[in-house]
C-alpha cells in the first residue's frame, strides 16, 4: 500500500516530468530557430536535439515504468483502511496517478514516432522543393537559348532573342541568392554562357602605334635615334589617345553586359559558398579576397624605416600566400571578348581573365585583388582607383591605360607593357 504522501510525491514527480518536458520543448524550438537563420537545415537540428534528449528522455521513461509498477504492486486494500471513506480517498488518488503515469507513458511513446513523421515530412518536402529548383534552373537554362526569327525583306535569319535571354539570366540570379547550394553551379552556366557568346577570337582589331624596325646589326646612333622616337610616339599617345580609341570599339551585348553584373554584384553569402566549394577547400573556409592588403609604411616628412619596410614587405608575402592557398571556386571568364564593357565596382576578386580581349573597358574602383589577367589586352582600359592587389597581370598589355591611384601591391608585372599609361 502507498501511502497520501508517496502518491502526492508521485504527481510532484509528473509535474516535474512536464515542465522538463515543457523546457526541452522551448530549447528545441529556439534552436531551430537560431539553425534556421544560419541556414542549416531543419532536419540536421531535429537529430542533433533528439540525441541531445536521449538521455533524459529513457530517464524518464525508467521512471514512468518503475511508478507504474510500484502503484500496481501496491493498491490500497480495503482492509488497510479503518473506514470506506478513507479507503475511497486513497483509492481516487491511486487511480488517479495511474492515469497520470500512464498517460505520460503514451506522451513519451509516441515522441520517437512524432519525430519519425518530422523526419519524413521533412525529407519529402526537401526532395520536393529541389526538384522545383532544379525545374527553375532548366528553364532559366532553356531560355539562354532563345533565339527569334527576324525578317529582312525576303530573308529571314535567326538571331539570338536578347529580351529572354536577360530575363533567363535574372532568373538565375535570383535563383543562385535564394538557394545557396547551387550558387556555384549557377554561376559556371553564366561564365560558360559569356565564353560561347562572346569569344575572345570575336573581339574587334585594335592596334597600336607601329614603330619602324631597326636593321640588321644597328649602329648605336640609331639605336638612340629609334628609342628617341618611340619615346616621342609613346608621349604624344599618353593624353588620353588610345583610351579614345579603344572606347570606340562596339560595346558588349545587352545579355553578355547583363551577366558580368550578376557575376560582379555576388553577395558576401554567396563568396563564402565559393570559398568552401571544391574538393580541396575547407568546408569552413572564408572568402579570402576581403581581407586587406597591407599599407605601405607612412611616416611624417621622412622615408619610412628599413625596419618598417621589411616588416611591410614579410605582412605583403604572407598576404600573399593567403590568396595563392585559396581553394575555393573561382569564376572562369578565360579567353573573353570584354571590349568597351562596363565593369566599375564589380566584383572580380580571384576571376581568371586569362588572354581575355578587356581594351577601352572601365574597371574604374573595381575590386580585382588576387585575379588571373595573364597575357590580358587592357590597352586603354581605364583602372582608376581598382583594386588590384596580388593580380597575376604578367604579359598584359595595358597601353596607354588610365591607371590612376590603381592599388597594385604584390602584384606579378613580369613582362607587363604600359607604355603610356596614367600612372
Amino acid at each position: 500500500m502507498l501511502t497520501d504522501e508517496q502518491i502526492f510525491g508521485f504527481s510532484g514527480w509528473q509535474l516535474s516530468i512536464g515542465l522538463a518536458v515543457a523546457l526541452a520543448t522551448i530549447i528545441v524550438f529556439m534552436t531551430l530557430n537560431q539553425r534556421v537563420k544560419h541556414s542549416v537545415s531543419p532536419l540536421s537540428t531535429v537529430k542533433t536535439v533528439a540525441w541531445l534528449l536521449l538521455p533524459i528522455y529513457l530517464l524518464i521513461f525508467g521512471f514512468i515504468l518503475y511508478s507504474l509498477f510500484q502503484i500496481a504492486a501496491h493498491f490500497p486494500a480495503p482492509g488497510n483502511y479503518g473506514t470506506n471513506t478513507a479507503y475511497g480517498t486513497a483509492l481516487r488518488w491511486h487511480v488517479l496517478a495511474l492515469v497520470g503515469l500512464i498517460t505520460a507513458l503514451g506522451g513519451l511513446i509516441s515522441a520517437p514516432l512524432a519525430l519519425i513523421r518530422v523526419f519524413t515530412t521533412e525529407r519529402v518536402t526537401v526532395a520536393t522543393e529541389e526538384g522545383l529548383v532544379t525545374d527553375r534552373i532548366n528553364a532559366a537554362v532553356a531560355g539562354l537559348g532563345a533565339e527569334k526569327t527576324v525578317k529582312s525583306g525576303d530573308k529571314e535569319e535567326t538571331k539570338p532573342n536578347i529580351e529572354v535571354r536577360i530575363g533567363a539570366i535574372l532568373s538565375l540570379e535570383r535563383l543562385a541568392q535564394k538557394n545557396l547550394d547551387e550558387h556555384v553551379m549557377i554561376m559556371q552556366i553564366l561564365c560558360a554562357y559569356i565564353r560561347q557568346n562572346a569569344p575572345a577570337s570575336g573581339a574587334s582589331v585594335f592596334e597600336l602605334p607601329q614603330f619602324a624596325p631597326l636593321p640588321d646589326d644597328p649602329t648605336t646612333e640609331q639605336r638612340a635615334a629609334a628609342e628617341a622616337h618611340q619615346l616621342k610616339m609613346w608621349k604624344s599617345w599618353q593624353h588620353g589617345e588610345i583610351s579614345t580609341l579603344a572606347k570606340k570599339l562596339p560595346p558588349p551585348r545587352a545579355d553578355i553586359a547583363i551577366a558580368m553584373n550578376v557575376i560582379g554584384r555576388r553577395n558576401p553569402a554567396q563568396l563564402r559558398i565559393e570559398a568552401r566549394w571544391g574538393p580541396n577547400a575547407a568546408p569552413n573556409a572564408e572568402w579570402v579576397f576581403a581581407t586587406p592588403a597591407p599599407e605601405w609604411p607612412k611616416s611624417k616628412g621622412k622615408p619610412p624605416s628599413k625596419a618598417s619596410i621589411d616588416a611591410y614587405k614579410n605582412q605583403l608575402q604572407a598576404w600573399e600566400r593567403t590568396l595563392s592557398a585559396y581553394a575555393g571556386y573561382r569564376p572562369d571568364l578565360r579567353e573573353t571578348n570584354l571590349q568597351n564593357t562596363d565593369l566599375s565596382k564589380h566584383i572580380l576578386c580571384g576571376i581568371r581573365f586569362d588572354e581575355a580581349q578587356i581594351q577601352g573597358a572601365n574597371l574604374s574602383e573595381a575590386q580585382m585583388q588576387g585575379a588571373n589577367l595573364w597575357q590580358a589586352q587592357m590597352q586603354g582600359a581605364d583602372l582608376g582607383l581598382a583594386q588590384m592587389q596580388g593580380a597575376d597581370l604578367r604579359q598584359a598589355q595595358m597601353q596607354g591605360a588610365d591607371l590612376w591611384l590603381a592599388q597594385m601591391q604584390g602584384a606579378h608585372l613580369g613582362l607587363a607593357q604600359m607604355q603610356g599609361a596614367n600612372l
